[in-house]
């Protein structure tokens, strides 16, 4: 016989689970008051929670998707893109491509960002991030979120694109607008008209995504037609010189398409890493004394900087359901939008050993803070470099800081997580 008791903890546990899930949005301001303690709650008791609206990031139209939040989950869904697809609608070349085509793409690009070629990149990066330190030093209190975790990765990004630092400022807006847009409070501050809580409305954001896209293009067209007259030693000039599938050259809309993302990612993604890492050591100053300690060491800052990667995992991407799918004894639908959450996986009590600790030499250790499967970062070896030689050269200068007394860093969720305020001041001394 079975028992029809039901266990009054269990059930306490699952309800709240779903009051977690119904209430779950990326976008909100307090959410990452509350992020992994929400993460934990659902992979413990509803690891594929149904979304409604997904907080506005659903992107499908139908109001149908699902959070993944275990590790094993959001590994099975990125390493199986016939049945979770990449192409969500966005313009994003190869990002928004699934294999074979992505594969194609892949193989132009993964060269110009080997190891060989980011090698000689050291000098110039320990170059520029001490001329910022310079800066900062001589102030002694500053926002580290403008004067280093934005302009160190975007600069080095700019000169290896061959993007004119002039137009940065404008690059950053548009990049702001396509990621921060929808975040509540960030819309307003970009100028657009948003609800009493600070959110677009669906109509007003494709109207403001569809507006800023073609002035991106625009603004990619002039530089694609200027590589072509007068080739330069950048990675705009080598897309326009790749033949896909060592074919045919690269037609306009993928030129297109695929300098957008470059300009998002590249404008982005590092600076977010950054700016949550510095939060960190910055409030965990006996973390931060075993980091200065072990970080001449190759070996083990390697080890440390993926393990910071992993703590401050940063992206949540979507896929689309290919077709009517059953999952784990759930029923998925052809159109669904998956949202796979790389920094609940990577606090996955059931891979990560004490996941919410910081532990430098952490062996092994399996994030998915760089994405697996076919989709996995493009620029990943780039970024482990920028962060271990910013990290290195921040704590030669200044080991001994602190947020500014009486402040708090400005820590925002998302899709892409990250900070935009970061006061410390540094002590003297």
């Amino acid at each position: 016989m079975t028992s029809d008791v039901v266990d009054p903890a269990k059930e306490e546990a699952v309800y709240k689970a779903a009051a977690v899930a119904s209430e779950f949005n990326l976008m909100a301001a307090d959410f990452p008051e509350r992020e992994f303690e929400m993460y934990r709650i659902l992979r413990q008791h509803m690891p594929i929670a149904r979304q409604t609206d997904g907080g506005g990031v659903l992107g499908n139209g139908t109001g149908r998707g699902w959070f993944f939040s275990r590790y094993e989950d959001v590994v099975f869904a990125f390493e199986h893109p016939e049945i979770f697809s990449s192409a969500t609608g966005l313009p994003f070349i190869p990002q928004a491509v699934d294999p074979p085509d992505h594969t194609e793409y892949r193989k132009i690009m993964n060269p110009w960002f080997a190891q060989a070629v980011l090698t000689p990149l050291e000098p110039l990066l320990k170059e520029l991030a001490n001329d910022l330190l310079d800066k900062m030093l001589e102030k002694g209190e500053f926002d580290f979120v403008k004067e280093f975790s934005e302009p160190f990765p975007t600069i080095i990004f700019c000169k290896l694109m061959g993007f004119p630092l002039e137009d940065v400022p404008q690059m950053m807006r548009w990049k702001d607008l396509f990621i921060h847009g929808m975040r509540a409070g960030k819309a307003k501050e970009l100028g657009i008209a948003t609800d009493e809580a600070g959110r677009l409305d669906p109509a007003a954001w494709r109207e403001v995504m569809t507006k800023t896209t073609q002035e991106v293009y625009a603004y990619f067209s002039k530089m694609i037609e200027e590589r072509r007259r007068n080739p330069g030693d950048d990675l705009v000039t080598k897309l326009v010189q790749a033949k896909y599938a060592g074919e045919r050259p690269l037609r306009d809309d993928e030129l297109l398409q695929t300098l957008h993302l470059f300009m998002l990612g590249g404008l982005d993604t590092v600076t977010s890493s950054l700016g949550l890492i510095m939060v960190f050591l910055a409030t965990h100053p006996e973390k931060r004394k075993e980091f200065i300690e072990l970080m001449d060491d190759s070996s083990r800052v390697a080890t440390a900087v993926e393990e910071l990667v992993r703590f401050t995992a940063i992206v949540s991407p979507g896929r689309t359901v290919t077709r009517d799918f059953n999952y784990r004894g759930l029923q998925l639908r052809k159109g669904d939008f998956v949202i796979l959450s790389t920094p609940s996986a990577c606090r996955d009590e059931r891979v990560f050993q004490n996941p919410d600790e910081v532990i430098f030499d952490r062996h092994p250790n399996p994030h998915v803070a760089f994405v697996v499967g076919p989709h996995r970062c493009l620029g990943m070896q780039l970024a482990r470099r920028e962060l271990r030689i910013a990290l290195q050269e921040i704590h030669r200068r200044m080991p001994d800081y602190a947020l500014k007394p009486g402040e708090k860093a400005g820590v925002y969720g998302g899709g892409v997580k990250g900070v935009d305020y970061l006061p410390l001041v540094v002590a003297k001394g």
